[in-house]
């Protein structure tokens, strides 16, 4: 399979506390879907996933996947 378009590597943000900002992740994916990208990446080595648990990690690919609803 080739990919082909425009598949920005999100951040992960963070909580002034250092917990996951979820709401702010929900923000950027929508963000990144009005711009007309053609995919995400996530949990790439820019969203600190080396130091994330696995719950946080679930929480993410959770919180992606719930706002992407199959729209890319």
């Amino acid at each position: 399979m080739v990919y082909k378009g425009v598949f920005p590597v999100l951040v992960t943000p963070f909580t002034d506390s250092g917990e996951l900002d979820i709401e702010s992740m929900r923000n950027l994916v929508r963000f990144e879907l009005d711009s007309k990208v053609d995919g995400l990446t996530i949990l790439g080595i820019t969203s600190e996933a080396h130091k994330l648990q696995d719950e946080e990690r679930e929480k993410i690919i959770g919180c992606v996947v719930d706002e992407v609803n199959s729209k890319i």
